[in-house]
């Protein structure tokens, strides 16, 4: 127990690397945490697909030695000896599909993946906090009042409502759920739509409504082994992708010796257009237009699956300048409240930046929450 230990934990909404990265500022602090994820696993954009011999990460292709915050929780969790350089260039795509070399000659010694992906990464990561999956967070309730959220006694709570109203309870003991205070770090969607239905967060509304987010569908195919001088491609403004990656240049070990295996994000604009589709025509659509980038690819792959990001690249400015952190006060009802916000809209779109805003959020919460003194034995709430 800290000085600043709440009777509850603080709750944490979303479990992608801003959720993770503010559990793991809390719980170093000696704050307990309890995480409440919608899907059924960790990891956000840092997600792996992974099986028969093959490893892609389909979101966070890679990470930089320059991303210090993630750098600094990979070597927490003991794992870099798993790091590996990304081997190969980044070259440019243009949009009349002509791939350029930069005047750099498109190498950055910094860039470097995880040999079993990223997904595996979080996964750990998350494991070493209490976590509860397929739990969507509808609402955040507490009492709109001036009361303090003082540490040593019930005085407010906050607690969740599910999509359909209900309180959301702990999945062993039945009981609600409930917390000395919240860090919201799901996407920009998703808060959005968690404050609406929030009346004490009403406040946030006019700024997270200024999060302008866009679509991404990601394809990955299988093929036959090809050589080409590059690791990836990255899009240039009117490039039908933005990114386009071979995951056997990341690590050798994500593929068998013989195949190669094709990660390809498509644009914004063009994301919309697909996801509207049959998810076969679309992923067609996708081959074809590799097809003519790639020449060496076959004319089918070996099998093709996708994954839709609904909310993926955020166009518009952070919510708060990076320079200027950590955020303490948020405009919420009471400003009293220990609240704060994470995720890739608060600081910028990279898992760095969201990393950075989870950490920041526990720091912010930490500053928030009251100090405890003790007279005659007694423990006082300052």
């Amino acid at each position: 127990m800290t000085d600043k230990t709440p009777r509850h934990p603080i709750a944490i909404i979303g479990a992608g690397i801003a959720g993770l990265s503010a559990a793991h500022t809390l719980e170093e602090a000696g704050i307990p945490t309890i995480v409440l994820e919608r899907f059924d696993r960790a990891g956000g954009r840092l997600n792996t697909r992974q099986g028969g011999g093959w490893v892609a990460d389909h979101g966070t292709s890679f990470i930089t030695t320059r991303h210090t915050r993630v750098c600094d929780l990979i070597r927490t969790m003991g794992m870099e000896t798993s790091r590996v350089a990304i081997q190969g260039s980044v070259r440019t795509l243009t949009s009349d599909l002509k791939i350029e070399i930069p005047e750099n000659g498109g190498l950055d010694g910094s860039r470097f993946s995880l040999v079993d992906g990223f997904g595996f990464f979080m996964e750990e990561l998350a494991g070493r906090f209490q976590v509860h999956y397929n739990m969507a967070v509808g609402a955040v309730r507490w009492d709109n009042n001036q009361k303090v959220f003082w540490w040593n006694s019930e005085g407010q709570v906050f607690w969740f409502e599910d999509e359909d109203g209900q309180p959301l309870r702990d999945p062993v003991t039945h009981k609600v759920i409930i917390a000395s205070g919240v860090i919201l770090a799901t996407t920009g969607t998703a808060s959005r739509r968690i404050i609406e239905k929030s009346p004490s967060l009403a406040g946030l509304l006019p700024e997270i409504n200024k999060v302008d987010y866009t679509s991404t569908f990601t394809t990955m195919f299988k093929i036959p082994r090809i050589d080409v001088p590059w690791y990836a491609l990255e899009g240039k403004s009117g490039a039908p992708f933005t990114w386009i990656a071979l995951e056997e240049r990341k690590s050798p070990a994500r593929v068998p010796d013989d195949k190669s295996l094709i990660v390809a994000h498509a644009s914004p604009s063009w994301s919309i257009d697909l996801i509207a589709m049959h998810r076969m025509d679309a992923m067609a659509q996708v081959y074809r237009k590799l097809r003519e980038i790639i020449p060496q690819l076959p004319e089918e792959p070996l099998s093709q699956t996708y994954k839709r990001w609904n909310v993926s690249r955020v166009q518009s400015r952070p919510m708060v300048d990076p320079d200027d952190r950590p955020r303490i006060n948020w405009p919420v009802n009471p400003p009293t409240a220990p609240f704060a916000l994470a995720g890739d809209y608060v600081y910028g779109r990279t898992a760095e930046d969201a990393a950075l805003s989870g950490h920041d959020a526990a720091q912010a919460i930490i500053t928030q929450l009251p100090t405890r003194k003790s007279v005659l034995g007694i423990h006082f709430a300052e």
